[in-house]
């Protein structure tokens, strides 16, 4: 494996086995390494929370704070590592159990038949959305979109949910997407399930900009922003408030900005064709590929 491939398991173990991830990544430094001190601390703080949590002397906002804050830890050592750290020999074989994580990213079985379109409201996405809408139901196909299909009361985060599960999901990419959290969670339950590349048909606006790696950057610092942002906002309150929501959106902006990168690069190595081809066709190469199958 090299480096960047190392980084990119471990980052996404992070999110699913936080003590695994730390397991992993202690067994893969060099005996040298800078990080073996700082790493057995991080194990010891998570022994010790773990402990906690079965005494059932901590509160859930409390457990989840900790938990944010060792993420967050282990992540910035992860994206700090050098080769010189790294016991390459050990780390080769650090897939082995690959069969074990595909079975938990993909503990959700994916059974929707519709097509779903993930898009921020307003503005030039949602009149694509409108075009594109007519265009496909048009052609006989079942386009599930919110502003139709959520319905009166109807829970957001479960729709979004549902998106992530389907088995074809058009997304309409614009820098308000990307800054969205509920677009970026939409895009991370799609992500989190198998076969992403497969399941999505990206359309790709010309304000997302990602085809630069600056711009990807500028994206990530955005979200690093927003997680302190949040972070510092929950510690202001006063002691003893339910902050446990919060804490969810805190942790879900975390796995945006842990995955972001990987998503980014996925969408922008795809050729997407640009809104004006695809309006231009009356999206007929896109009713094409969504017919398939």
């Amino acid at each position: 494996m090299t480096l960047a491939e190392i980084k990119k398991y471990l980052n996404s173990l992070v999110i699913q086995d936080l003590g695994k991830a730390l397991k992993k990544f202690e067994s893969i430094l060099s005996s040298d390494s800078n990080y073996s001190s700082a790493i057995l601390l991080q194990q010891a703080n998570y022994n010790r929370l773990k402990k906690e949590i079965t005494q059932e002397t901590l509160s859930s906002s409390n457990v989840n704070l900790r938990t944010n804050k060792l993420t967050a830890g282990l992540l910035g050592m992860i994206d700090d590592l050098d080769e010189e750290d790294v016991d390459m020999i050990v780390a080769a074989n650090l897939s082995s159990d690959s069969g074990q994580q595909d079975s938990v990213s993909s503990a959700i079985a994916i059974s929707n038949s519709g097509i779903y379109i993930s898009y921020a409201w307003g503005g030039e996405s949602e009149k694509i959305v409108d075009l594109l809408d007519t265009e496909l139901q048009g052609r006989n196909l079942k386009v599930i979109r919110d502003k139709r299909d959520l319905g009166y009361k109807g829970s957001i985060t479960e729709f979004m949910k549902d998106i992530g599960k389907g088995n074809k999901v058009i997304v309409i990419i614009s820098k308000k997407y990307l800054e969205s959290e509920n677009c970026m969670f939409e895009l991370t339950q799609v992500y989190e399930n198998k076969d992403f590349a497969k399941r999505i048909f990206p359309i790709i606006l010309a304000d997302a900009d990602i085809y630069k790696p600056l711009n990807r950057i500028n994206y990530i610092k955005y979200w690093d922003g927003k997680i302190q942002e949040l972070d510092e906002a929950i510690k202001s309150l006063e002691r003893g408030t339910d902050v446990l929501d919060l804490n969810r959106e805190l942790n879900n902006y975390g796995k945006i900005r842990v995955l972001f990168s990987d998503i980014a690069f996925i969408l922008k190595d795809m050729n997407t064709l640009s809104p004006e081809i695809h309006q231009g066709q009356k999206f007929d190469t896109l009713y094409q590929m969504l017919s398939r199958g």
